[in-house]
């Protein structure tokens, strides 16, 4: 699986040359973003909610699904607001934190996601590796689209502090 940066706004998250899923912000600057699914004509948003804009959430119709907070470290902290509460790690390792992982309460990786650097367009294509029961979650493309908009947010809060 793949996501794709069509322009500073846009990303799309592919499969077999099939889209799943649009990832759009609604400004260059702005941190509010809207899931859109070929098939579904639901509302998701995907905001930063505190005074410090460390916690995140997801939205949709109004109701909120999940909700993330950044922990020390660069690690995030994902918490389903289903009717049966989930608890995810997301996490970076590698070389130069290349990698991200999201894992489970219990420590099993369910997702894994690299980011690449397309120099035709100066921008980040995201690439993914699924266990197989990950691929089987309900809503597993939720939680793909988050661990990209956190990425880019960890991304963004890097070149900050290495700027200033």
């Amino acid at each position: 699986m793949i996501a794709i940066t069509r322009s500073a706004k846009m990303i799309d998250f592919m499969q077999y040359e099939k889209t799943l899923a649009t990832l759009s912000y609604q400004g260059i600057f702005s941190w509010k973003a809207h899931v859109i699914l070929p098939d579904d004509s639901s509302d998701i948003l995907i905001s930063r909610v505190s005074i410090w804009k460390n916690i995140c959430t997801v939205k949709v119709d109004r109701q909120e699904i999940y909700s993330s907070r950044f922990l020390f470290f660069g690690k995030v902290r994902i918490e389903s607001k289903n009717d049966i509460p989930e608890i995810f790690l997301l996490k970076h390792k590698g070389f130069f934190f290349s990698k991200a992982v999201l894992v489970d309460k219990d420590g099993r990786e369910l997702a894994t996601m690299q980011r690449r650097f397309r120099w035709k367009g100066l921008k980040f294509d995201y690439h993914f590796e699924l266990s197989d029961a990950f691929k089987r979650r309900e809503g597993f493309i939720l939680l793909l689209t988050l661990m990209v908009y956190l990425e880019r947010i960890r991304k963004k809060r890097r070149s900050r502090a290495m700027s200033s």
